[in-house]
């Protein structure tokens, strides 16, 4: 049986084993050199261990119960049965595009804090994207896109999605970046949903 232990403990320790010497490094336990691991690694995403949530099961965050509604002028919102159990007044929530010419264009997305950091957004473009290719149209992100749409953007790119980077003038006259895709791309290249 592992002992359980907590994870600034673990750090601690065996940042004073390293201090030490290497071989008092070797000599703690696996379980107290996991547990340091885990906490050097969640400093460096600027998350703890000691958060709540941190260590949930990864199928917690797979959401469920995508659905698509108009809402507005050819406005789709995407959302979950997750998504849909908070309110407007607790942040944006789910994602909204319309279809334009030979693409579909975000509007606008957004998750409550609940749900950031947990993969959400990730699905909920991946579920934009294969609508997208579903309907034969290529995808645009919005123009300057957030800081967390473009972790998310990133993260997508890193996972394959053939998504590409440009640089666009916004209404206020300055160059932005934007994430796009074209139909072929998506056709041939867009990883399946897990």
């Amino acid at each position: 049986m592992i002992e359980s232990l907590d994870p600034q403990e673990a750090y601690s320790q065996v940042s004073e084993a390293i201090r030490d010497s290497q071989g008092a490094y070797d000599a703690l336990p696996d379980h107290v050199k996991g547990a340091a691991l885990a906490e050097a690694e969640a400093s460096l995403r600027d998350e703890s261990p000691l958060d709540p949530g941190y260590w949930q099961n990864e199928a917690d965050s797979v959401q469920s119960g995508w659905e698509m509604s108009e809402i507005d002028d050819d406005l789709v919102e995407l959302t979950s049965d997750q998504m849909r159990g908070f309110t407007k007044d607790e942040g944006d929530v789910g994602l909204t595009f319309k279809v334009e010419g030979d693409s579909l264009q975000i509007h606008s997305a957004g998750l409550p804090e609940p749900l950031k950091g947990r993969g959400i957004g990730s699905q909920m473009y991946l579920r934009a994207l294969e609508h997208a290719k579903s309907i034969g149209k290529g995808f645009e992100s919005d123009i300057a896109p957030s800081r967390d749409a473009i972790k998310v953007y990133e993260r997508l790119i890193e996972q394959g999605v053939p998504l590409k980077r440009k640089m666009v003038e916004a209404e206020n006259g300055i160059m932005v970046q934007q994430f796009f895709a074209s139909a072929d791309d998506l056709k041939y290249a867009l990883p399946k949903l897990r």
